[in-house]
């Protein structure tokens, strides 16, 4: 039941309602809000919910929950009070006469649909109401109130753990987790991942598969065995690798990974499967492959410029996009590098490392034929078969400066709009 005595007011609400999927009434004061509120009552269909405006005609808000409140047939009809003057005092009136939730005006649509899910049963469409800071959490002497729904909100935040080695990866990801209204803490390695899961209570974790000192794989095992010791819940551990090689999806799955997630992480594919685990949905879906190495780019089509985009719209300002085109500049001579002294010394596991690193940096900024070439590297280097490396590698540096033209005028781009702004 909607009262109000603004009928702009009334409408909104209505809309707002409608929106939601409930079914309401609406009533210009309070004798017409008791009459409908009775009404329905006694045809056995009462109101779960009534929200009263504050500053009415002959009866006030409050009255007018005094009155519902002394009625034994419309006592357990919850109240919102919603007022345009949020003075010392009322909010515990309102309290006082029984009302559940005090809101001042002007009430966003999300904020006020927060604040029912934790007096009525609504479907859960809130992150507050998926994450279960609903009704069921809320003591019943407790008056939502704006402060109760930020604090609700904040906790509603999910926490996440990506354990990855690589900064411009560990950029990348902390931006998309924030994007998508989460929190992240990094770590560098798999060792740091299972401390870290030893002593905070997180959410999900995002798990590299190479990393040093202890891999993505043997971190989750170890992290497995604690739980299973302890006797504690399953911890949702998603991976996250470069490698299009067949059944690294089925390896993850058997260290018991729960899912698996291909770099470079597209956000729509990260808040689809933050969405599956965290709110405990469906078992795993099949993720697409990586872009297959045989797919021939031609020069100018060297980058994605959907990635691009992407990344730009993570970070307005282009910030994170700078950021990330600087580093892969200063980066890669030295990834070229070291690929060359793998190659000369014959060091197969140190050709496949730094194919995979660079692999995933340029997978970041959507760099297709780099990353292709570095996929077939990475397998070269596994295989112990180096015999094609060295043109594999004379590629790679010839796509490089390519590459190298195209992100400088990117970045050329990105000044000068900075610049435009600035003026």
């Amino acid at each position: 039941c909607i009262v109000d005595d603004n009928p702009t007011n009334r409408r909104i609400l209505e809309q707002y309602a409608a929106h939601w999927g409930l079914q309401s009434a609406s009533a210009a004061d309070g004798y017409q809000a008791l009459a409908l509120l009775r009404d329905a009552a006694t045809r056995g269909e009462p109101f779960d919910l009534a929200i009263l405006d504050m500053q009415m005609p002959r009866m006030d808000g409050l009255q007018l929950a005094h009155e519902i409140k002394a009625d034994s047939a419309l006592a357990a009809t919850q109240l919102v009070m919603l007022t345009s003057i949020g003075l010392r005092g009322h909010a515990e009136k309102a309290k006082q006469a029984g009302i559940s939730a005090y809101l001042t005006k002007p009430v966003h649509r999300s904020h006020l649909y927060d604040c029912l899910t934790m007096i009525v049963d609504l479907p859960a469409k809130s992150a507050i109401d998926r994450l279960e800071v609903g009704a069921a959490s809320r003591p019943d002497d407790v008056l939502v109130t704006r402060h109760v729904l930020k604090e609700a909100a904040a906790a509603a935040r999910a926490r996440i753990l990506v354990a990855e080695d690589n900064i411009v990866n560990q950029k990348v990801a902390v931006c998309q987790l924030e994007k998508l209204g989460h929190r992240a803490d990094i770590v560098a390695n798999g060792r740091e991942a299972v401390e870290a899961v030893s002593r905070v209570r997180y959410a999900l974790v995002l798990m590299d598969c190479q990393m040093p000192e202890m891999d993505g794989l043997e971190a989750t095992a170890m992290i497995r065995k604690h739980e299973g010791e302890q006797a504690s819940r399953r911890l949702p551990i998603i991976a996250m690798t470069a490698n299009a090689m067949q059944g690294d999806r089925e390896k993850c799955l058997v260290a018991g990974m729960d899912d698996y997630l291909a770099k470079p992480v597209k956000l729509e594919h990260l808040e689809a499967m933050l969405a599956r685990w965290i709110s405990g949905q469906s078992t795993p879906d099949e993720q697409k492959e990586p872009v297959s190495s045989k797919k021939q780019e031609s020069v100018q089509d060297c980058i994605d410029s959907a990635v691009l985009a992407d990344l730009r719209q993570l970070d307005m300002s282009c910030g994170l996009l700078s950021t990330l085109i600087t580093h892969f500049l200063e980066d890669v001579p030295n990834r070229l590098t070291a690929l060359q002294d793998a190659l000369q010394q014959g060091d197969a596991g140190a050709l496949a490392r730094v194919a995979h690193e660079l692999n995933g940096s340029s997978g970041n900024l959507g760099v297709r034929k780099m990353r292709q070439l570095c996929v077939e590297l990475q397998a070269l280097g596994k295989a112990k078969d180096l015999t094609q490396a060295g043109d594999l590698l004379a590629q790679l540096v010839s796509e490089f400066e390519v590459v190298r033209q195209r992100l400088m005028a990117e970045h050329a781009t990105i000044a000068h709009d900075a610049l435009a702004d600035e003026a």
